[in-house]
């Protein structure tokens, strides 16, 4: 979020989506992680590794 925010990359709020959407998967990651459900928590991880991606793309094409 912070890299996307310096480079002046927030076109219509879209850095704090994905930052809010990486919490809301990190989070919910952990809970599936005690529940021991790892299908599910692979594809928490794998959104949550789309939101990083996803503002580190912003941030180099601003």
């Amino acid at each position: 979020m912070l890299t996307a925010h310096v480079a002046g990359a927030d076109p219509e709020g879209t850095s704090a989506t994905l930052a809010i959407s990486f919490i809301v998967a990190r989070v919910a990651y952990g809970a599936l992680y005690l529940a021991d459900i790892p299908p599910a928590r692979t594809l928490l991880f794998l959104i949550g590794w789309g939101c990083c991606l996803g503002l580190f793309y912003q941030a180099a094409a601003a």
